[in-house]
Formats: structure tokens, sequence, C-alpha cells
């Protein structure tokens, strides 16, 4: 397992200009641009997020890791807007978990 230690500032500094944000869900849930930003009002300044391209990871992927295939064919459908997403939500959607082994979206 690698992880990469980034501090807030960093992150904040990098991330600012992205398309996209994938909010990890095993840091904390959030349903809404307003739970995101209460995070840190910092958000409130991405490009990502003026522009609606925020999505929350389900928790539930972590639980098995042959899911990761599941994983990449929802970034797909995120970036293509062709196909069903499993584990991504995209914030502001009341679209239901379609994981059949179960969800922790909620």
């Amino acid at each position: 397992v690698s992880t990469v230690k980034m501090g807030m500032e960093s992150f904040l500094a990098g991330a600012k200009d992205c398309d996209y944000l994938i909010y990890d869900g095993v840091i904390g849930p959030i349903s809404s641009m307003e739970d995101l930003t209460g995070k840190n009002e910092a958000f409130a300044s991405f490009k990502a997020v003026q522009e609606e391209n925020v999505y929350y990871l389900d928790k539930a992927m972590y639980q098995n890791a042959n899911r990761i295939g599941t994983v990449v064919s929802d970034m797909h459908a995120m970036l293509t807007g062709d196909g069903e997403r499993v584990y991504l939500r995209k914030l502001g959607e009341t679209e239901e978990c379609v994981d059949p082994v179960g969800c922790a979206c909620d």
C-alpha cells in the first residue's frame, strides 16, 4: 500500500482548478455542496464545485478489493455521462446507490 501525505493547503492549491472532484466517503459523509463547503470554505472557490462536478465515493467500495474495476467504470460514466454509476454519486442527485451487495452511502 502506498500513501502520500499532503497538507490541506497543498491539496487546496493543487485541486482548485480541477474539472472534477471526488470526495472519499471514508473521510466522512456528505450529501450536498453545503456539506462540502461546510468542511472548508475554500471548496466554494473550486472549479468543480462551481460547475457542480463533485462526486462522492461510497465507502462500501472499500469492503472488497475486487471492486476497483467498477470504480473505473464509474469514473468513465462520470466523465462521459454514459452508463450507470455504482460507487460514485454526484452531489445534489437523489439517486440511490445501486451496489447489489449493499450501500453505505446513507
